[in-house]
């Protein structure tokens, strides 16, 4: 059960309305489980287990505790991140794109072990009429040396 009192617990409470408003996919528990921990990251500012634990706003002063339930959240079929981010994916395209400027979405993939790859899509924003040609950039500036 989440702590009601100080900053962190506050700060899950606002994010936690936010995801209500948003379409995350996600039900009410995992909606606060994600509140809790967004705001506890970003409280300690660390991903180091042992920060995280001890900001974590739950009612429970037990370290063990605290960690199963990070260990169980996080390992729960339930919560698709894709489905959960695609409710922020709208607003943050159209606030970098706002202005005419250009989004330009990189792509990574990459093999981490047999039977696990991994996509990482990025996001670059260029000004209007620059198409984001990183390698034409290099040329440019080899050009000028």
């Amino acid at each position: 059960m989440r702590s009601t009192t100080g900053g962190i617990a506050h700060m899950a409470a606002v994010i936690e309305q936010d995801l209500l408003d948003r379409n995350t996919g996600l039900h009410k528990p995992h909606i606060r489980g994600l509140a809790d921990l967004a705001a506890s990251m970003l409280a300690c500012r660390s991903v180091n287990t042992s920060e995280l634990l001890s900001v974590l706003p739950r009612q429970t002063q037990e370290a063990d505790s605290r960690y199963r339930y990070i260990h169980r959240w996080l390992k729960n079929p339930l919560i698709d991140p894709l489905t959960a981010m695609g409710g922020f994916i709208p607003e943050i395209a159209s606030l970098a794109g706002s202005h005419g400027k250009v989004i330009v979405l990189p792509m990574d993939q990459s093999k981490i072990s047999d039977g696990f790859e991994c996509l990482m899509v990025s996001m670059r924003v260029s000004r209007a009429g620059d198409s984001g040609d990183v390698e034409g950039e290099e040329n440019q500036r080899r050009h000028r040396l």
